[in-house]
């Protein structure tokens, strides 16, 4: 992927501060270039998350988040024209979180969240396991192990059947 590919972009609609020890990995042009060609793409939105289990200082999984795509599909609201905020409510939109990662682990997650996180999230998108519009909410998430260096699916929702889930503390 080329990160400095131009044509349209998802649009940004949040970044929080990272704790000072934290960075995001990658930024919104890799994300927009990985999902540009799928249906979806004028659904999406994109935020940086600092919500991360990172944070908890009881976490002991050798992993963590880097991403996280969330769908919502609920009855489309228009407001009347008198209202002070006339902007759409509902309908069928997906969520992409860029999540917050250690400063000393970004220059090794970034190809890796390329290589592997975004492809797994697309064929997650695009194959049989993909949220029907008949459900309201779906997440999925890519987590990094560090101490496998692998980078897996795992639904927090436990709907998936073939989603590979996280261990528990």
């Amino acid at each position: 992927m080329n990160p400095d590919a131009s044509g349209p972009q998802i649009p940004t609609i949040g970044k929080a501060q990272p704790p000072v020890e934290f960075s995001y990995p990658i930024g919104s042009a890799v994300v927009s270039e990985a999902f540009r060609d799928l249906p979806q793409f004028p659904l999406f939105t994109l935020s940086f998350s600092s919500n991360s289990p990172l944070l908890n200082p009881d976490w002991h999984i050798p992993g963590f988040p880097v991403l996280r795509l969330g769908y919502s599909s609920y009855p489309e609201y228009v407001p009347r024209t008198q209202s002070i905020r006339p902007r759409r409510q509902g309908g069928i939109r997906w969520q992409i979180d860029v999540m917050i990662v250690p400063k000393e682990k970004r220059d090794a997650l970034q190809p890796l969240i390329t290589e592997q996180a975004l492809p797994l999230l697309r064929e997650w998108i695009l194959g049989p396991d993909a949220p029907r519009q008949t459900e309201r909410r779906r997440t999925m998430e890519a987590w990094w192990f560090e101490d496998t260096g692998v980078m897996k699916l795992h639904d927090p929702d436990g709907r998936g059947d073939k989603a590979e889930s996280a261990p528990t503390e």
